[in-house]
């Protein structure tokens, strides 16, 4: 009876140190849903296939389902990945989530936090982004401040095992411990949620669109990009753009698991970092490991852009920061129909001068006083 219990404890013991656990906020249910197919179309460039229940589109509450990794010869189930979505982030949500992280069927400490972001409302992007910081820090308040601090904990010897990993030479190189050089760069993850974080923004094959239609221009872009890589890098978050023909999705996401399991050997941690690449030069494939960007990196794109004060106005004012974003980006806002305004044409609108207030009141009381006379005429 011992052997039996000893045998069925062990194997539950290796399917939870091979279950992963994704939490997906934001988006739309279609968003959502684009994010899991890509997921699940993707793990083909790992060689891997992935399995499980179809996906469902969820608008309410928090969904679940669950996906199994096979091998490359579709045998073994290497990964379970159990994944939650949640559109809303409102209190109920929170109460909500901090009741499954309670009850453990959520472990915090091994989590990876996926937010979705839409080039169809680039504009509310650090609004949507500030939402789900704090959002995230609300659970985190009401959460066991042992476990909370074991969670930061963990995430700082991740972060530190991201550094780990260089991208300089075309084959990604796995540094020891000794050999790191552990200090912070400056605004680099001064500001730690507790959790790993990944930001995935879907659909940026509409870039295209949004210049050729709607007048975007580069400066804009590049505007976006520097502003989303500054306030990513403070909370040591990932960054992915994807679009329907990315590929990228299920290696990065490989990546990042692989970099989060403290028993991943050297090996394996290489052959996961081999599958991806830093990228900032195509535009609508960025990709951004964490720990791999700096503030130099990111003034490369444009060296009028303000790092050092977008990353400390986000700390001290966060609310003036989001404000500033909205104005530069104030061309990607959103009409009546959900789309950004068409630039006008020349000779498209008639003009209309308004007249002094004054001058019109003038104008007004005078025809007023003539009426008056009138008046008086005829009742004589």
């Amino acid at each position: 009876m011992d052997i039996w219990t000893s045998l069925l404890e062990s194997s539950a013991q290796k399917k939870r140190q091979n279950s992963k656990t994704i939490l997906i906020l934001g988006g739309t249910a279609e968003t959502q849903l684009a994010f899991l197919n890509q997921l699940e179309r993707t793990a083909n460039c790992t060689s891997c296939t992935v399995v499980g229940p179809a996906h469902e589109l969820n608008e309410f509450g928090i969904g679940y389902l669950y996906k199994d990794v096979l091998d490359n010869n579709q045998e073994d189930v290497i990964m379970r990945l159990h994944l939650y979505t949640l559109i809303d982030l409102n209190d109920s949500s929170a109460q909500l989530l901090e009741q499954i992280l309670q009850s453990g069927r959520i472990v915090w400490t091994d989590l990876l936090v996926v937010t979705l972001l839409d080039w169809d409302s680039a504009r509310r992007w650090a609004r949507e982004f500030a939402n789900t910081v704090s959002f995230l820090k609300k659970v985190l308040a009401n959460l066991d401040q042992d476990l909370v601090d074991d969670g930061l904990k963990k995430c700082r010897e991740r972060y530190s095992r991201f550094s780990s990993v260089s991208f300089v030479d075309d084959n990604p190189s796995v540094l020891p411990v000794g050999q790191l050089d552990l200090r912070l760069g400056k605004g680099e993850y001064d500001s730690p949620i507790g959790v790993d974080v990944l930001v995935s923004v879907m659909h940026s094959e509409k870039m295209l669109v949004l210049e050729t239609e709607y007048g975007r221009k580069d400066d804009e872009f590049d505007f976006i990009q520097q502003f989303l890589r500054t306030v990513l890098l403070k909370h040591g978050t990932s960054l992915v753009y994807l679009s329907p023909d990315s590929t990228i999705l299920f290696p990065l996401v490989h990546y990042i698991l692989a970099v989060a399991c403290e028993t991943t050997s050297r090996s394996s941690l290489l052959r996961a970092a081999a599958l991806i690449r830093p990228n900032v030069v195509d535009r609508q494939a960025i990709l951004i490991p964490a720990s791999w960007d700096s503030w130099s990196k990111i003034q490369v794109i444009k060296n009028s852009f303000d790092v050092e004060g977008v990353s400390q106005g986000w700390d001290s004012d966060t609310g003036a920061v989001v404000e500033v974003y909205e104005d530069v980006t104030h061309g990607f806002g959103s009409n009546s129909h959900g789309k950004p305004e068409r630039p006008e044409k020349p000779g498209s609108r008639v003009e209309i001068s308004a007249m002094d207030p004054q001058t019109f009141l003038k104008e007004q009381q005078a025809i007023m006083n003539s009426l008056d006379t009138v008046n008086v005429i005829h009742t004589a």
